[in-house]
């Protein structure tokens, strides 16, 4: 599958490659820009941007991407100049804060395409990676995978496997994940949301959960509260 591209707007450069492995990891790669006027340049294509805000003209960049997301790079306890910045996020933070945002602005679990896939599941769970044991609250599954609401953190493409009992009949199942994204708790511009990991299913899916994840009701959009049942089947790789 190719990588998504991100237009990386950096004087130096130097941030840029300070990000480069971590995006690649989200199945991103980045696009260097030295300035506004290179960032217009090669902005077809790209699908996000991050700018960071002591380049001249940045703060125009915004309405010049369009429908592009732009996410502002800035000093710890400054806000964006301007307006139309999706969100901001801190050049000091860990590079993987940023790729978690950048994954869900991509293919986050509020984008449409996911939306009318995700069913509700509220149960406890325990996710291995590696040596680490992280427990969390399943928010939602969809055909590819769930979203686990956790404060604890697990590597981007991290495989492991996830352990939980499906509801009503209370079977424990075990299935193989993969770590596709890391969500930092947020209230932004871009979404309010939980912190916690996105998993993509990486194995086959035991009987029981897909059996229960049928009967499991539509995760509804926060505006209008509705639940309804739609046909979806669960899918693991090949």
């Amino acid at each position: 599958m190719p990588k998504r591209a991100c237009l990386f707007v950096d004087a130096s450069g130097i941030r840029q490659t300070v990000y480069d492995r971590t995006l690649d990891r989200a199945g991103m790669r980045a696009v260097p820009a030295r300035s506004v006027e290179e960032a217009l340049a090669k902005l077809k294509g790209c699908e996000v941007v991050v700018a960071e805000t002591s380049l001249a003209g940045v703060a125009d960049l915004p309405a010049a991407a369009g429908e592009v997301p732009v996410v502002a790079l800035v000093e710890p306890g400054t806000v964006p100049p301007g307006g139309g910045f999706r969100c901001k996020y801190d050049r000091t933070a860990p590079p993987d804060g940023l790729a978690s945002l950048l994954s869900e602005l991509l293919f986050g679990p509020e984008s449409d395409s996911q939306s009318t896939r995700r069913r509700r599941f509220r149960q406890i769970a325990r996710v291995s990676v590696g040596s680490e044991a992280i427990w969390g609250m399943i928010h939602s599954v969809g055909p590819g995978g769930l979203f686990v609401r956790t404060l604890a953190l697990a590597p981007v493409g991290g495989a492991g496997e996830i352990a939980f009992a499906t509801p009503e009949t209370g079977e424990s199942v075990t299935i193989p994940v993969r770590v596709g994204w890391r969500s930092p708790f947020a209230i932004t511009s871009a979404r309010i949301g939980p912190a916690g990991l996105g998993l993509t299913f990486a194995g086959p899916i035991p009987d029981p959960f897909r059996r229960a994840y049928e009967k499991l009701p539509r995760a509804s959009g926060a505006s209008t509260g509705s639940i309804r049942t739609v046909t979806s089947p669960l899918k693991a790789p090949a």
